[in-house]
């Protein structure tokens, strides 16, 4: 084997619901086959910052696009992506709340909720897909029912354990949470948003002709996708 083709680490950049519900149990498995090969997950705000045409220290980024995002993304990226899956951006509530049961719901019917999300003030206007959306909920949401938490798993926390929070954060992987959770928590369409969007995942195509363990694990990563993709 030459020192070239050689993989001791793997960077991944995606955003916290893939990070802390999608990705663990791949990672755990690709390392059961490829000890030696250093995993870093880095769960971000804009994922697309960090793509990269390198193929000596390879990184992958999975990052939930629409049209716009995925063009932009696959011209610095320089080859196609790997689309996952279909989805969107839904609210999720404590199911315990009265408005769980709607097929769908506006931010008007959100005004006397508290909203939590992890570091939501890094959403910015060239992130082209939610700006639009949080510039109108934070216009709609008081400040004083605003919650900034650390982390998505913190977020999950308070909404299982208060009616009154609620959420947005992309379906379907949410119900990973939600099926380990025995119907704690509910997901309802925002109305009249076009929050649809898919997963991506960007990598350089001559770092994944190099790396043999590059390639076990984009495919362990569409495999998984796959699956659940069926399931819901």
């Amino acid at each position: 084997m030459s020192k070239s083709s050689v993989l001791n680490e793997i960077e991944i950049y995606t955003q916290s619901v893939f990070a802390h519900f999608f990705l663990p149990d791949i990672l755990l498995h690709f390392k059961k086959s490829y000890p030696n090969v250093k995993i870093k997950l880095n769960p971000v705000l804009k994922p697309g910052e960090f793509i990269s045409r390198d193929s000596h220290n390879p990184a992958l980024c999975l990052a939930v696009c629409n049209d716009t995002l995925l063009a932009r993304f696959t011209q610095i990226q320089g080859n196609a992506p790997l689309k996952l899956f279909d989805g969107e951006y839904q609210c999720i509530l404590n199911a315990k709340n009265p408005l769980a049961g709607r097929e769908s719901i506006s931010l008007e019917n959100l005004r006397d909720l508290f909203f939590t999300m992890a570091h939501f003030k890094g959403t910015s206007e060239d992130d082209g897909f939610l700006y639009p959306l949080f510039c109108e909920l934070f216009s709609t949401i008081p400040s004083s029912h605003t919650l900034e938490a650390e982390s998505l798993a913190n977020v999950i926390s308070l909404i299982i354990k208060n009616p009154e929070v609620f959420t947005i954060t992309y379906y379907p992987v949410i119900r990973l949470v939600e099926g380990g959770l025995h119907g704690k928590l509910a997901h309802i369409p925002l109305k009249d948003r076009k929050l649809k969007g898919a997963p991506y995942l960007f990598y350089a195509k001559q770092a994944y002709r190099q790396h043999p363990a590059l390639r076990e694990l984009v495919e362990s990563i569409r495999k998984a996708a796959k699956m659940l993709e069926n399931e819901f």
